[in-house]
């Protein structure tokens, strides 16, 4: 084993870097031009105690449930192993993801991008009929789906195109489909026995030479003329990420919260830069609950629309305070850096702001992903 080392506080170009011993003779993937290699770069060396979270109910209640780097990182490993070895999806293929931002989107999409195909995020907010549309356009080959009741629905309108070879349920049992859906608990299962040292480290080396103009993902709007597509690239959503790093350096420590399940560009260039950083916590607000109990993580960044993040706000305020007033934590940020799509438009009430703490708004705009229209 040769000699460990770190990297010096000057390498790393964001902030205060992680000190995490690694060997010698292995690639350094800071300052990439893809963004898979920033998430290399972020599985290798990161000082956190998860890389993502969400409060959810465990064997002793309800709590927040970090996941650590590793699992994050291994859950992409078999994600893709089984996408590409047993569905047989290949490069350029479209995968059509219709599921919130939550814990399981990033090792999805991230899956997806490893093995050279292009995600199709399927926004909540869409009825059945644009979901079939945006299917039998983009001809995916396979489809991530809620579970068996919706699947059902968009089947029974025909709007499932011919083009899907495997979908996976991400909720419930796919039993009654036989081998035309698959649930995610048992698609994971597979990739438990495909994941191998030999096979992770091929994943790691495919990943690594990807082209910074190698298409990730389609994104579908309408506009009067219709349905649009654009693309984004590689070395678009990684200068997205340098960019978003660059405007709020990370830390250790810091804790970022994504309020609302939908998966905008935007939205998950936050998370990608979470997880490429190494430093900071993404934690996914998808219910008041969550967004009350929020105040816990001591957050400083916050994300989410206009609309959202006022409630956001509201529930963290009633959290910081507590049934003392006294606030959460001496540790935690006392300003709340907020990202949203119309700064000007978010009403805040006199209680919106728990004692001692400050906002700092940034639009959207000011991080935007730059697409290809095609």
């Amino acid at each position: 084993m040769s000699e460990e080392r770190t990297h010096t506080a000057e390498a790393f170009p964001y902030g205060v870097e992680p000190e995490i011993p690694v060997d010698e003779g292995t690639e350094d993937d800071r300052g990439a031009d893809t963004v898979n290699r920033l998430l290399l770069h972020g599985a290798r060396y990161h000082d956190r105690d998860g890389v993502f979270t969400r409060w959810e109910q465990g064997r002793k209640g309800w709590a927040w449930a970090p996941m650590p780097d590793w699992r994050a990182d291994r859950h992409a490993i078999r994600l893709a192993l089984v996408l590409h070895q047993r569905m047989g999806i290949e490069a350029n293929e479209a995968l059509a993801m219709w599921l919130p931002l939550d814990l399981e989107w990033p090792a999805v999409e991230r899956a997806i991008w490893s093995i050279g195909a292009l995600s199709v995020p399927v926004y909540p907010e869409w009825n059945l009929d644009r979901i079939s549309e945006v299917l039998h356009e983009a001809a995916p080959a396979a489809l991530f789906a809620p579970d068996a009741d919706t699947f059902r629905e968009l089947k029974a309108m025909g709007g499932v195109p011919d083009s899907v070879r495997a979908t996976i349920l991400m909720r419930g049992s796919a039993d009654e489909f036989e081998e035309e859906a698959l649930a995610y608990d048992r698609f994971m299962d597979y990739g438990g026995v495909l994941d191998t040292p030999e096979r992770a480290s091929m994943w790691r080396t495919a990943v690594r030479e990807a082209r910074p103009d190698k298409r990730i993902s389609w994104e579908y709007e309408w506009n009067d003329s219709g349905l649009r597509r654009s693309v984004i690239s590689q070395g678009g959503m990684a200068q997205t990420i340098e960019r978003i790093l660059r405007r709020v350096p990370p830390r250790k420590g810091r804790v970022q919260l994504l309020v609302g399940d939908r998966p905008d560009r935007i939205s998950r260039a936050l998370v990608f830069a979470g997880w490429a950083d190494g430093l900071t916590t993404t934690a996914f607000v998808l219910t008041p609950a969550a967004g009350e109990r929020a105040a816990e993580l001591a957050p400083g960044l916050l994300a989410g629309r206009a609309e959202s993040l006022e409630g956001l706000l509201e529930a963290l305020a009633r959290g910081a305070a507590g049934p003392d007033g006294n606030g959460s934590s001496a540790a935690e940020d006392r300003t709340w850096v907020c990202v949203t799509d119309r700064v000007g438009s978010v009403e805040l009430g006199s209680d919106s702001v728990a004692s001692g703490r400050s906002l700092s708004f940034l639009d959207v705009t000011d991080f935007d992903v730059g697409l290809t229209e095609e």
